[in-house]
């Protein structure tokens, strides 16, 4: 899982083409997304990058934690800040990506042969449309429980989903 995580060749089967220098201190770049620099990494157990996506950082938080049955459990935060980006898309705009970024992973890990799924192929197919909308809809509820208001949750989330699904927004 380690490995899937910050190799950049083994990142490019699952999330992304990853260039730069992935290591303490080292500069990134996530083809067509975000760059950033490293922040921290301790091998096996966890980093932390900044994630610069046009005029916004934030801060994403990766850790890996062997349970008592021999699992690993990986949690990721993502941390924004307030912006006209987060208006425009709340709570989604990162969790459809690190949604749809986790079932490309769990994908690799199962069957690592296996090439990467075309993101506009899946996007076009029922269950990829399906999947970014019941994750949007988790996301807008999300918003609304953490104190937003319904309207603007809704908003966003359509904003978010016309993102994923290349859309008109209404």
């Amino acid at each position: 899982l380690w490995q899937a995580l910050t190799d950049s060749q083994k990142l490019a089967k699952w999330f992304n083409p990853v260039t730069g220098e992935l290591k303490l201190g080292g500069r990134f770049k996530v083809l067509n997304n975000a760059g950033g620099s490293v922040l921290s990494c301790t091998p096996a157990s966890e980093f932390s990058v900044t994630w610069e996506f046009g005029l916004d950082t934030s801060l994403v938080e990766v850790s890996l934690i062997e349970l008592p049955t021999g699992l690993v459990r990986l949690s990721i935060s993502h941390t924004m800040s307030f912006s006209d980006h987060w208006v425009r898309y709340g709570a989604g705009a990162t969790g459809v990506g690190w949604e749809m970024s986790l079932y490309g992973l769990a994908r690799y890990l199962l069957y690592p042969e296996r090439e990467k799924l075309d993101e506009m192929e899946y996007m076009a197919s029922p269950m990829g449309r399906s999947s970014v909308e019941q994750s949007s809809e988790g996301w807008i509820q999300a918003d609304i429980d953490s104190g937003a208001s319904p309207e603007q949750a809704r908003q966003a989330g359509k904003n978010t989903l016309a993102f994923y699904t290349g859309e008109e927004v209404e």
